[in-house]
């Protein structure tokens, strides 16, 4: 309905149009302006143009407002029938609520205690299981070392057992626990002191139960390397002890204890007489703690798991210990350096045979090449014994692998190498001199001659050990 437009013209009413309008601030208003008069006359007759507008929007629109009527009756017909079946609904569903609710409740309760019965039927299970095996255990023990690798077996199920959950708390099994530790520590010193022995005696069966031991305890990698470990230790002290510059000077003078760096005079001969010896027998104990070390890799390469029948080398696949063969030679050539140029660096004596005598100390070393290929077999032919490379480089030939093998010995020696090549050049350039000397027309002497072949013999053939 439009607005009547002599109320939107009139200044006094036009604030009854406004959207927010306040009664009682148009009153005030009104009063303060002493328009009271007006303003009442001016609503009057806007109120009577009202009912007029409002009557004759009835009567045109009569047959539309009935209708409208009486659909809002329908409405309210359809509504309270709404009503009255939501109601309906509402009370149908409190009672199938009621009829739900307590047996849900139940069966969730029902459902807690069946779990909790069957965890503690899982964990009475384990404690069985584990009292079976302490007491298997107990009697195994009673076997000594005939019945090690049950026990070590037995050991490792126990082990699956205590991980496969939380069994803290259990009295009966805490009791034996003390024992259970003492127990397993002793199992551990019998099967190290069974591998040393099998080691010692190039026993294979022996290695081989003892590997299998620490196998079952999950201990093969950290057992390998702290045996590889010692022998490292065992030959580095024996490369210091050989090379000791003070013992050496005692054993070739003779003398006790005292004060000696340097060989007395006319010494010197048996002094290297002392140093070559002790550095054969250095090659005899090299030899011995590499047929050792090679006996555990091949009895890793044959002993199998009884499960997965994967060799126990490619079960330690990954770790330090897989490479057992190359870490000993790695170590051993790196320290024999190391150990040869401290020891020329703290005698004069030493560092002079070592350049002057390089032929007869690559000899020496040489020779260990030659024992170690006693040492070859299918398992291990003598490429992979020369082999110092990781197995991905494996695919070479057995020439190459061996040279590479080779020159990681010559390397702990080659700062020697220079020194000795240099002095024999100058020598075989001084002795073919003597023979054509400048001006002379003189054909050479037999003694000469015969002094330069000499010369040539003595620095040109031991480079054959080179």
């Amino acid at each position: 309905m439009a607005a009547d437009p002599a109320v939107i013209e009139d200044a006094c009413l036009s604030p009854l149009l406004e959207e927010g309008f306040e009664a009682k601030s148009f009153a005030a208003a009104t009063m303060q302006n002493q328009m009271v008069g007006d303003t009442l006359q001016k609503l009057a007759i806007g109120i009577a143009a009202l009912d007029k507008e409002l009557y004759s929007q009835v009567v045109t629109n009569y047959e539309d407002l009935l209708s409208q009527a009486t659909g809002i009756e329908a409405l309210e017909g359809v509504l309270k029938m709404m009503h009255t079946r939501i109601e309906s609904l509402r009370t149908a569903v409190d009672r199938i609520g009621s009829k739900v609710i307590d047996p849900y409740q139940v069966i969730v309760s029902r459902t807690r205690q069946l779990s909790r019965l069957q965890n503690v039927c899982d964990l009475l299970r384990k404690v069985i299981r584990m009292l079976y095996l302490l007491k298997r255990l107990k009697s195994q023990l009673q076997g000594g070392t005939r019945e090690i690798t049950k026990v070590a077996q037995t050991f490792s199920e126990i082990d699956q057992l205590s991980g496969s959950g939380d069994l803290s708390g259990v009295v009966i099994l805490e009791e034996e626990g003390v024992w259970l530790a003492r127990a397993r520590r002793e199992v551990e010193s019998q099967a190290k002191k069974m591998l040393m022995q099998g080691l010692e005696l190039m026993n294979s069966s022996q290695v081989g139960v003892a590997l299998q031991v620490f196998h079952n305890l999950t201990q093969l990698p950290s057992s390998l390397l702290t045996i590889l470990t010692g022998y490292k230790e065992a030959i580095q002290h024996d490369i210091q002890n050989s090379l000791d510059p003070s013992s050496l000077v005692l054993s070739s003078n003779g003398s006790g204890p005292g004060r000696a760096s340097l060989p007395l005079v006319g010494t010197t001969a048996s002094w290297k007489a002392v140093l070559w010896t002790r550095l054969d027998q250095l090659v005899v104990s090299v030899q011995k703690a590499y047929g050792q070390v090679h006996q555990l890799h091949t009895v890793l390469v044959k002993k199998r798991d009884p499960h997965t029948q994967v060799s126990f080398l490619d079960n330690i696949n990954g770790t330090p210990a897989h490479h057992l063969l190359t870490n000993f030679w790695e170590v051993i050539t790196e320290d024999l350096g190391v150990e040869l140029v401290a020891a020329a660096k703290a005698s004069i004596v030493m560092n002079q045979a070592f350049e002057t005598d390089y032929p007869k100390l690559v000899k020496i070393f040489s020779e260990l090449l030659v024992r170690i290929e006693q040492f070859a077999t299918p398992e291990t032919p003598p490429s992979s014994l020369y082999n110092i490379n990781p197995p991905s480089s494996s695919s070479s030939s057995g020439g190459q692998t061996g040279s590479t093998y080779e020159a990681a010995l010559l390397k702990a020696l080659s700062p020697f190498e220079k020194s000795y090549v240099s002095r024999s050049l100058s020598r075989l350039f001084d002795s073919v001199n003597q023979l054509f000397v400048p001006g002379a027309r003189a054909t050479p002497t037999k003694d000469t001659l015969q002094s330069t072949i000499r010369t040539i013999t003595r620095y040109i053939v031991p480079l054959d050990y080179c």
